[in-house]
């Protein structure tokens, strides 16, 4: 609930229900000696290793177009090859850096105890049951393969994550399901001539005082310049350049690929034997090697391959490869040539993680690091349907226990959200979701259940009247004083709110009008009555132009449309003020947001003049406009249950058919809708988005994600924007993250994807009853910056006097 909650039913009332953008439900660890499985484990990889490696020493020796690609690749180069042999792609393991006589630190400074301490009542009674609700069933109870906020609101209970954030300091991490953590970074660069112990000498000596308790250079064996640094980020390349120039290290080149096979092709070449052969290929030239992974897989089906040298000469090498018969489809070419992105360093991330003692499943079985191993495994398996997630890990290049206690992340880039993935990684346990092929996990018959290791447990799910969970009376941490979390499914907002007021539900979002007249009336404010707060939420609502469709295609008839909407007039007359009007994607009170760009104005001249220029005119004089003999015709879907959207939307219809467009409102069910979405079968939609604490729009925006069920459904393509997004992955100083924001920020505002409703206020009503209710503002006074919880929330410390709990139906 907490938090979470007020977002989730703010969406409600607003029209939205929340598609949760960040989807962290989370980690566990381990309570049992283990190191019998992680033998099996390092024998059998090791076993499978030696296979591939088989399999590239056979390529290398047989394949005549790969040797004669090979022979290229060698020109110049000063090496005698009278063997193929063959090397780990895979980088050999990271000292850490305290090896290096670095001490990177013990994190979090925060303990659980002390986090507790802070939130929890020592006077909480014990008992009861806290009632939830929820505006519709989820489509099933798994936490990857659903992304919905039902599921999120459930799982917040169930599950738990290696760290969460503090509810009321959220830049501060405070253990979870990990103990403590470090965090390390090695950079390599590869000399054009200079001697690579030589750089490092240089790179030690112009060191400032503040670097060398951070950063060391130093040399591998084969000749590598390599850099440790217990500072995540680039800043080391400021140390770096004050000795060395640019061009005294090689660039390296990741050449990117798209998947583009002709139609109907089948029986095409399988993307890990692609991979296999050409790490075989590089891997038999020695002076080649980067001693990590030279190929891998994107979102898109695509590769990136890794070579040092010349953007020119990288790509006639990957252009090469690709043309080879043993990469084509029947009819032709599969992939080809995309983008090439330039890096002077290797930059690869380590956050190693000491897990918990003494966890268990909520069946009893204990939580081990083989769970941690098959949940990464399956969110990077392209057959499981969990594309929004599993974009957050793209760069993420292993995860590996290191012993029963300890586990550690490898990224392969410099990612600043890659912490935040870590920490939430979303788990599920290997002892039931076993699979041997994706549509097995997919459908697998036990998804309709909830499994965690959380302070609560599934007990039960009624289609269309509740889900149940129970206390874990076995949970290692701080035990919730409710002894059961009631979830009733109630889609009317009048309902809920009726039976809140008869004290069946505990709290409810709240729409705009109940504020306005219910708020100020009894039973608000009388003893043992309701409560009510409201706040800015980290959210806005939208709706999204199908830009696949060709009269969404031009630019300038989506900045007439927005214009045609009298977005402040709705937000008065029917949401009664209760929020403001957006600009763009980020929190509009945050530093993310540019104050300086104004949503575009109500202004139906300025729209009229940009639809005729795009060609749209009432030819026929039926006061609809008109091109190539087509009436301009919109149908905007919107969840069935959102009685405040619907309103909206009604004005909307209203202002657009002024414009001269008929405008159609197609009111869906809300697993319904989510397939139309999925699916791209839709003019347009009404929707929102929660928004995490630190952006990432990839997910979003990334026309990357324009593909199968990526969340781009509208179809937004901008070559700019996708370089701002990839640039802020990488980009770790905050002055320049919000400069690279406000940048996205107008090119969102210009294109207008969508157009970008209201930042609505979340509005929440709670059973005065209830005690210890904690919200991090001060009483009577509205925050302008609302965090939305991932992981437990704020309400495990809730609790009812003996005297008012009860017990479920």
């Amino acid at each position: 609930m907490g938090e979470r909650n007020l977002l989730r039913d703010v969406a409600i009332g607003f029209l939205l229900v929340v598609l949760v953008v960040e989807l962290y439900v989370l980690i566990r660890q381990n309570e049992h000696d283990v190191a019998g499985r992680m033998q099996e484990i390092v024998k059998a990889q090791g076993s499978q290793e030696a296979s591939i490696r088989g399999v590239r020493e056979t390529v290398g020796e047989q394949n005549r177009v790969l040797k004669d690609i090979l022979e290229e690749l060698k020109k110049g180069q000063r090496v005698v090859v009278t063997e193929t042999k063959t090397t780990d792609p895979v980088a050999p393991d990271v000292p850490h850096a305290a090896e290096t006589g670095l001490k990177p630190p013990r994190l979090p400074e925060v303990s659980r105890a002390a986090f507790n301490k802070k939130y929890a009542d020592p006077k909480a009674e014990e008992g009861g049951t806290f009632f939830d609700v929820l505006i519709s069933d989820p489509g099933t109870l798994n936490p990857l393969t659903e992304n919905d906020a039902t599921v999120s609101d459930v799982h917040q209970h169930i599950s738990e994550g290696l760290a969460t954030r503090d509810y009321a300091n959220p830049d501060q991490w405070v253990p979870e399901l990990a103990t403590h953590w470090e965090e390390t970074q090695t950079s390599w660069g590869y000399p054009v001539k200079a001697n690579a112990k030589d750089l490092a000498d240089r790179i030690n000596a112009a060191r400032s005082d503040d670097a060398k308790k951070w950063m060391k250079a130093s040399a591998e064996a084969d000749g590598r310049l390599r850099i440790e640094s217990i500072k995540l980020g680039a800043g080391y390349m400021k140390e770096v350049f004050k000795a060395v120039k640019p061009e005294e290290l090689q660039p390296i080149q990741w050449v990117g690929t798209r998947f583009n096979p002709a139609a109907g092709d089948k029986d095409l070449p399988e993307p890990a034997k692609v991979m296999e052969r050409f790490q075989a290929l590089v891997n038999a030239a020695p002076a080649l090697q980067l001693k990590q992974t030279q190929v891998w897989q994107n979102d898109s089906g695509g590769f990136i391959f890794c070579l040092p040298g010349s953007k020119e000469d990288a790509e006639a090498k990957v252009a090469a490869f690709l043309k080879a018969k043993e990469q084509q489809g029947p009819n032709g070419q599969v992939w080809d040539l995309e983008k090439t992105e330039p890096f002077q360093f290797w930059d690869t991330l380590y956050f190693t993680f000491h897990l918990r003692q003494g966890v268990r499943w909520h069946d009893g079985t204990p939580l081990t690091p083989q769970d941690y191993l098959f949940s990464f495994k399956t969110l990077k398996d392209p057959g499981i349907d969990c594309q929004p997630s599993r974009n957050y890990f793209q760069d993420c290049e292993k995860l590996e226990a290191l012993d029963a206690a300890t586990i550690r992340f490898t990224w392969r880039k410099l990612f600043a959200g890659a912490f935040t993935a870590s920490a939430g990684l979303t788990l599920v346990p290997e002892h039931i979701y076993r699979y041997e092929t994706a549509n097995q996990f997919n459908t697998h018959p036990r998804n309709k259940e909830a499994f965690g290791t959380g302070p609560y447990k599934f007990k039960e799910w009624l289609p269309k009247q509740r889900i149940v969970l129970e206390r874990n009376e076995d949970y290692w941490g701080y035990k919730p004083p409710f002894k059961q979390i009631y979830y009733r499914i109630v889609s009317e907002s009048a309902v809920r709110f009726q039976m809140l007021k008869d004290k069946k539900l505990d709290t409810i979002g709240l729409t705009p009008s109940q504020w306005v007249n219910d708020v100020p009336k009894p039973p608000f404010g009388q003893p043992h009555g309701l409560a009510a707060v409201k706040q800015y939420a980290t959210y806005y609502n939208y709706i999204g132009w199908n830009g696949r469709l060709p009269k969404f295609a031009d630019k300038h008839v989506r900045q007439a449309l927005t214009m045609s909407i009298d977005r402040d007039k709705i937000l008065q007359n029917i949401l009664g003020g209760m929020g403001m009007v957006v600009s763009g994607t980020f929190f509009s009170k945050g530093p993310y947001n540019d104050p300086k760009i104004n949503p575009w104005p109500f202004d139906p001249k300025r729209a009229g003049e940009l639809f005729a220029e795009a060609g749209w005119k009432d030819t026929d004089g039926d006061g609809f406009l008109d091109k190539d003999g087509a009436k301009f015709e919109i149908k905007i879907k919107f969840p069935a249950a959102s009685e405040t959207g619907k309103k909206v939307l009604i004005a909307v219809q209203g202002d657009l058919k002024k414009a001269g467009i008929d405008c159609q409102l197609d009111p869906i069910e809300w697993s319904v809708f989510l397939d139309k979405i999925k699916k791209r079968d839709f003019d347009a939609i009404m929707l929102g988005w929660s928004l995490g604490w630190d952006p990432d729009p990839y997910q979003l925006w990334h026309s990357s994600q324009t593909a199968g069920e990526g969340s781009n459904h509208c179809y937004f393509v901008n070559k700019e924007a996708d370089g701002i997004i990839e640039q802020l992955r990488k980009t770790f100083d905050f002055d320049e993250r919000v400069a690279l924001c406000h940048r996205f920020h107008a090119i969102l505002h210009d294109e207008q994807p969508y157009t970008f409703m209201f930042n609505s206020m979340a509005l929440t009503a709670h059973n005065a009853d209830l005690r210890n209710v904690y919200l991090p503002v001060e009483p009577g006074k509205e925050r302008d910056l609302y965090f939305p919880l991932t992981g437990s929330g704020w309400s495990h410390f809730w609790y009812m006097p003996k005297a008012d709990q009860r017990s479920s139906e």
